[in-house]
């Protein structure tokens, strides 16, 4: 047996083939018995680690870990103080906008032009379809359409009671309505939030409804 190679020593590995085990090797596992051949052939064998007590150690390797990771943890803290002061700040002055205000913050323009003039906020999500619905499609809807400030909607297919069928691109409906239902889905909910340029003009249509009137569709 003069031929077997030995491997190179070295100080970051230990070596539990040439060390043999001794009290003052820390946190070494040994067998705590001998194996019986009979219990591998039938039970197999547990190992247990003799580690009288490792609270010690547990507290030594978290106060390692903090130590070492003081830079992150700090970083990770200042992070969640900027959350809070953002958060904070947004609600301080969303008390100063409108309900028109508030509710275009979390809009999503709609329009080509991407100018501001119809804004869309899904409610509830449809039917995921590739495609949208087409100019001169035949559409049925229920909807209502309000003014800021007003209790009740000015139009509202809901208290006529029923849901109501319009052909698009026939000036059946207001501008943005239609640029609104062409970014729909089948059973999806949606809620709008159109412009006086793409509604109801400069002038309105008094005594309803004023100039350069904004209203919400739902």
């Amino acid at each position: 047996m003069d031929n077997i190679d030995r491997a190179e020593e070295r100080e970051d590995v230990a070596d539990f083939t040439v060390e043999p085990y001794s009290e003052e090797n820390e946190h070494k596992i040994r067998i705590s018995n001998g194996i019986s051949l009979r219990d591998l052939n039938s039970e197999g064998i547990i190992f247990q680690p003799e580690i009288e007590d490792d609270s010690q150690w547990k507290e030594d390797q978290g106060s390692h870990y903090f130590a070492n990771h003081l830079e992150e943890m700090e970083r990770l803290l200042e992070e969640r103080r900027d959350r809070e002061k953002e958060t904070e700040a947004a609600a301080v002055e969303d008390e100063d906008l409108t309900e028109f205000e508030q509710l275009k913050k979390k809009m999503k323009d709609v329009t080509e032009s991407r100018d501001g003039g119809v804004l869309k906020k899904v409610v509830k999500v449809g039917y995921q379809t590739e495609g949208s619905v087409p100019a001169g499609a035949t559409v049925t809807l229920h909807y209502s359409l309000a003014l800021e400030g007003q209790d009740e909607p000015f139009d509202s297919s809901y208290l006529r009671g029923r849901s109501e069928r319009y052909k698009l691109s026939e000036g059946q409906l207001i501008e943005g309505m239609e640029i609104g239902i062409r970014t729909m889905k089948k059973n999806e909910k949606a809620m709008f939030m159109i412009n006086w340029v793409y509604a109801y003009g400069q002038i309105g249509c008094p005594p309803r409804i004023p100039e350069e009137a904004i209203c919400l569709g739902n």
